[in-house]
């Protein structure tokens, strides 16, 4: 029910509207005109695409932007970063099967009592914005984001006496911080995946760069350009296939029984699907460990989406936000590489270490930025 709500209230609002694409226009330039404006030498890009795809993030759900590297936005951010990294503690995975585990909880560092601290520390945060929200919203007018969606239904459930169900505030609360967090972290380490990635394979960046200068020039990018920029394209769903941010799905179990592998799989059994695992099969990718654009580009030269790469997973289950992330990825990364040149501060280019958590995120890294024009 929730899940079904979620989609169509986003898209009454204008979830993958051409509104919400020109917001991620604006956000991707203000970044880079904040890089050319520093002279960036060895910087930390974290913090700047955090700005931008949590903004449209916000926007969808509360309604309202906040400024340029905005305090309040540091807060939320590291917060929900400590709580992803937090949630895939083995301890606290493991914990899904088998609850006795919590007694081991002081043995792990106290994981448990930190991830459910943290929780509860985001959900607060995510219920001020709530409260603001509820105090500003017309219910006679159309909404202007899912809070006020889900408001509005409160109200109509209260005054016809319907059940009311899940809809409370603090299920608002839970499923405005679930699609914060899912929406934001993956996309944002992606694109942190995306720089370290042009950093170390500067020709790969310096081909990206030579298609958008041909087919674009200096103009605004904008999803009507995916089919001219094939390459770029194919450097996104690598990135996405290396970077590998989904290293472990979530836990489902079988409707009914099922063999895999020669393995009898009896209904009822819990299980947690591996994904990620396809994306650096050698059976289905030839040198995997290889960062290669060209293995997604046929003879004609264009673009072809493998169907082996599942980032947002499969399925009735699959990420409902998979057309915004993919739209962020395109407009961010594009504009990013039209604009400037990524490369190492140093004469060595950082090693690729990876943070384990709910997502598979490159450790902190700088890097100097140089403006093309």
């Amino acid at each position: 029910e929730q899940r079904r709500f979620a989609l169509h209230s986003l898209r009454d609002v204008g979830f993958l509207s051409s509104t919400l694409q020109e917001s991620a226009k604006t956000y991707a330039q203000q970044i880079v005109a904040h890089w050319k404006e520093i002279g960036a030498e060895g910087v930390d890009v974290t913090e700047n695409i955090m700005y931008g795809v949590g903004n449209i993030i916000w926007q969808l759900v509360f309604g309202r932007t906040l400024p340029f590297l905005d305090p309040q936005f540091n807060e939320v951010n590291e917060k929900i970063h400590r709580f992803f990294i937090d949630v895939f503690h083995p301890c606290v995975s493991f914990l899904e099967i088998f609850p006795q585990i919590a007694l081991l909880d002081p043995i792990f560092g106290y994981p448990i009592k930190r991830l459910q601290k943290t929780g509860e520390i985001n959900v607060a945060m995510i219920e001020k914005e709530v409260e603001r929200t509820e105090k500003s919203v017309n219910y006679d007018e159309e909404p202007r984001c899912y809070a006020d969606s889900f408001l509005i239904e409160m109200k109509r459930r209260e005054e016809k006496g319907e059940e009311m169900g899940n809809f409370t505030r603090k299920q608002l609360a839970l499923a405005s911080l679930d699609m914060w967090s899912a929406g934001f972290e993956t996309t944002v380490t992606t694109l942190r995946y995306a720089i370290l990635f042009m950093m170390s394979h500067q020709e790969i960046q310096r081909k990206m760069q030579k298609e958008i200068d041909e087919k674009i020039g200096q103009r605004q990018i904008s999803m009507d350009d995916q089919k001219q920029l094939p390459y770029c394209m194919a450097a996104i769903q690598e990135i996405q296939r290396c970077g590998n941010i989904g290293e472990l799905n979530f836990f489902r179990k079988t409707e009914q029984q099922t063999v895999i592998g020669g393995h009898v799989i009896p209904s009822g059994t819990t299980i947690l699907p591996q994904f990620p695992t396809v994306h650096i099969d050698p059976d289905n990718f030839e040198r995997p460990d290889y960062f290669c654009p060209e293995r997604h580009i046929n003879e004609a030269g264009e673009f072809v989406k493998d169907p082996r790469i599942t980032p947002f997973s499969m399925g009735k289950r699959a990420c409902l936000g998979e057309g915004l992330a993919r739209m962020e990825l395109f407009i961010f990364l594009t504009t990013f590489v039209q604009h400037c040149s990524f490369s190492s501060p140093t004469l060595i280019p950082p090693a690729l270490k990876t943070i384990r958590g709910l997502t598979r995120s490159p450790e902190p890294f700088k890097v100097k930025i140089t403006a093309r024009f």
